[in-house]
This record gives structure tokens, sequence and C-alpha cells, in this order.
């Protein structure tokens, strides 16, 4: 009976860490497509989230020219969840369009903070952030799905 002790240890901690979510997983938080609060947009829906996102769209409805910024953290999380792309399908596709001189990729934004900040003050800025760390100043217009 005591040789099965072991076992069942190893066992209940492997079990564990699979079904343990890692830090940044997309599981363990939920993304928001942000912008200003006083924008004129209150909802994008996936399809006009992609598509800004990805160059095709250089306008806000009912709102300007659109500036997206990629936050560095959950940059791959929010590709990888919102068209299903791996990293590298990613910087492909953004080399095979600034190549050609089609667009150009969004801003790359290395905090949360400096995010925030740019969406509060960039007039048609959009970005993306933890659903937890919304605050005054800006309002989520989409969510992201697992």
């Amino acid at each position: 009976m005591n040789a099965f002790r072991p076992s069942l240890l190893f066992l209940a901690l492997a079990m564990a860490a699979v079904l343990t979510p890692a830090p940044g997983s997309a599981r363990a938080e939920e993304i928001v497509v942000i912008v200003a609060a006083d924008s004129a947009v209150s909802q994008l829906s996936r399809s006009q989230v992609t598509n800004l996102f990805l160059g095709r769209y250089k306008q806000l409805p009912g709102d300007g020219r659109a500036h997206p910024s990629d936050l560095a953290e959950l940059k791959d999380n929010f590709y990888r969840r919102l068209v299903n792309k791996t990293p590298g399908e990613i910087s492909a596709y953004w080399a095979r369009l600034v190549y050609s001189g089609q667009t150009v990729p969004p801003d790359q934004i290395d905090s949360i903070e400096t995010m925030i900040d740019q969406i509060r003050r960039t007039e048609g800025a959009i970005g993306y952030i933890p659903r937890s760390r919304l605050v005054e100043g800006i309002k989520p217009v989409y969510q992201l799905e697992d």
C-alpha cells in the first residue's frame, strides 16, 4: 500500500501542473478592446476589430482616423484569440503589407499604463488591455472570447 503513495502524489502533482493555466494565458485574463471614454464608438464587432488591427480599416466607425496599438505583453494572445494566428504568421502578414507599401502595423506599446495614457490622449486611438485594468477615461468596445 505504501508503494502507491509516491505514485499517487506524482500523479496529483502532474495533473495540477497540466490543469493550471500559465500566467498571462488566454484563460487567465479577459482581454478588452478599448477607446477613449469620449469616443463616439460605443461597440465594435469582431469583424470590425479584426479589420482595424490588421490594417484593412483606417477609420473608426463615426469617429475619424483609427490609430491602433498593440500591447507587447498581450499581443500574441490577442491575435491568437482574434484571428487564430501565431506570432510568426502575424509578423509575415505585416511584412508583406509593409513591403508592398499598403499600410503600417499598429504602434507597439510596452506597458498597460502607457497604453491607457495613449488611448486617453490620442484621438482615434484603439488598443487592448486586460479587463481587470479598466479605469476612468477609457471604455471597452469589444471583449475577446476564448
